[in-house]
């Protein structure tokens, strides 16, 4: 049975992860679907990244070595470079209390690993295509 994918043309995606293979995974797999990736191993990397070049999006670890994601999100979100940006929580972290703390940091969506991909491209897509009718 063939398998239908969707192409999406275009938006930046800013990748935060320590670990090495899952951001090579999430980086083919958004490349492969029409995204410009970068990528943050840490979360002052990921800060700094994403004020010097704002991306339309932001998949975010909550597990970093020097900054806990929530940190980060909420550094995001003070930040008026950056605070428009959504927010995607992608994190082994799994439970009600972690996507609690996750939205009332600032995330736009909570999503836990392992991830269906279909789900994850199609809010990746549903984010960044607001941004885009939104405007920044």
């Amino acid at each position: 049975m063939a398998q239908l994918v969707h192409r999406h043309s275009g938006g930046t995606i800013l990748v935060v992860d320590d670990d090495a293979v899952m951001c090579r995974t999430l980086c083919r797999l958004l490349k492969g679907h029409g995204y410009e990736v970068h990528f943050a191993s840490d979360g002052s990397q990921a800060i700094n990244r994403a004020e010097s070049e704002p991306p339309d999006l932001v998949l975010l670890d909550l597990n970093l070595p020097d900054i806990d994601g929530l940190l980060v999100c909420q550094a995001l979100r003070a930040d008026p470079r950056t605070a428009h940006i959504p927010i995607i929580v992608l994190t082994a972290r799994d439970g009600v209390e972690n996507e609690r703390k996750s939205r009332a940091a600032g995330a736009s969506e909570y999503v836990s690993k392992p991830f269906d991909v279909h789900t994850l491209l199609g809010r990746v897509n549903l984010y960044i295509t607001s941004q885009r009718v939104g405007g920044n």
